[in-house]
């Protein structure tokens, strides 16, 4: 029987600009269960309920047709911790939450790999205090909170906004600041963010370049081979 992956989007499911890139990338004959915390909800619902409030955890995600959204992360655990359980009833092998931005602990009873654990523990892991990093994360208003929560892993980084809901010259724009800042390492700390605009960031900086989709990919083809 082939191993069974639950996942779950901040947003809405199917991820079309996710699963299907990262699938082959984990290397081994999977079933792959999507759920959102989103779904269900028009876009209407979600501009009135879960819009971030002071102080509240940006997040940035899609909705099914593609369209951005900016959420609130203490509005969506309910939601999200649903999705945990309904997946976990589906009797899936292992879940994968498909957002780097931090959560608190979820009830599960199977595994379950959180990007922002695993990406920011490889940042610390590579560059200690003595290496320019830099970061792209979809928002400016994010920036503040991506500071803070990277300060963890490294005191000498660059964030720089680029959504990678939007125009793909964002990216462009954000790899030439990143060149220019001298960066010897960035991370598109980020689920949204393609293997192409990993090229697109490692071509124009020269750099190597973390991808954190590919790099929980690769941890699923290790956890599953």
């Amino acid at each position: 029987m082939k191993p069974k992956i639950g996942t779950i989007t901040i947003g809405q499911s199917p991820r079309v600009d996710v699963i299907p890139e990262i699938r082959p990338l984990i290397g081994c004959d999977v079933e792959i269960l999507e759920m959102g915390a989103l779904d269900g909800l028009s876009l209407e619902d979600v501009q009135s309920a879960y819009t971030p409030q002071a102080g509240d955890y940006i997040l940035h995600t899609r909705m099914r047709d593609g369209t951005a959204v900016t959420i609130g992360k203490h509005a969506i655990l309910p939601l999200m911790q649903a999705c945990v359980d309904a997946l976990t009833q589906q009797q899936v092998d292992l879940i994968v939450l498909l957002c780097t931005g931090h959560f608190p602990e979820f009830r599960s009873s199977v595994l379950l790999i959180e990007p922002q654990k695993i990406t920011d523990n490889l940042i610390m892991a590579l560059t200690g205090t003595q290496h320019k990093v830099g970061i792209l994360i979809p928002l400016a208003e994010q920036v503040t909170q991506a500071k803070s929560h990277l300060s963890n892993a490294t005191d000498n980084v660059i964030v720089v906004p680029a959504s990678p809901y939007t125009s793909s010259n964002e990216i462009t724009l954000a790899a030439e600041q990143l060149r220019q800042e001298q960066v010897e390492l960035s991370v598109l700390h980020c689920i949204g963010y393609t293997l192409a605009m990993k090229q697109t960031v490692k071509n124009i900086t020269g750099k190597p370049v973390i991808l954190a989709r590919s790099l929980v990919a690769q941890i699923l083809r290790e956890l599953l081979s």
